[in-house]
Parts: C-alpha cells; structure tokens; sequence
C-alpha cells in the first residue's frame, strides 16, 4: 500500500478490495492469499492497483507439492488481465469467482 500511497492520494478515494487466492482443488480450504486488487473508481490518477506475491511462500508452506513456476505463471496472466479489464466495482464483480 506504500507504493500506491507515494503516487497518488488514496484518503482523498474511497476503495475496494480483493484477495487473490490459490488453492489446488477450488472446493478445499485451506486457500493460500497470493495477492491483492485494490479499486478506486473514483480516482483518475490510477484506479486500479494489482499485486502478486511472487515469492509464494504462503502457497509453499500449505501445499509443499505445488509447482511454485506455474501458479506464478498463473497469476501474472490473471493481473495483466484485471489489468486491462477492470475500471468499475461490476469489472471487479464479474471477476470475483474467476
């Protein structure tokens, strides 16, 4: 949040928020956070923010088999597409079960 609040000034913007998660078998829990997609529609600086955590160690530590490569593979292709799709709360929404 550091870095979005350096470029643009978020108390001025109210937000949305969701989490990125993995998990191996959609229907199980445990699920591991990967990353996050903060939306601020109202603001015109950038409105969309995406972050992954490339390390996966949260992905690691609760599913020690998993091939770490592909999953990150994964997740850069889902935040350049958020990226290019998502400007308002019902872009945000439809991707919520993706």
């Amino acid at each position: 949040m550091t870095e979005a609040k350096n470029e643009m000034n978020l108390d001025a913007c109210n937000g949305y928020y969701s989490l990125i998660q993995y998990s191996p078998d959609g229907r199980r829990i445990p699920s591991a956070n990967i990353g996050v997609v903060l939306l601020y529609p109202g603001c015109q600086h950038k409105p969309l923010w995406v972050r992954i955590d490339i390390d996966l160690s949260q992905v690691q530590r609760l599913f020690e088999d998993s091939d770490l490569n592909h999953i990150l593979q994964r997740a850069l292709t889902l935040k350049a597409a958020l990226e290019r799709s998502v400007n308002t709360l019902s872009d945000l929404e439809y991707w919520h079960d993706v």
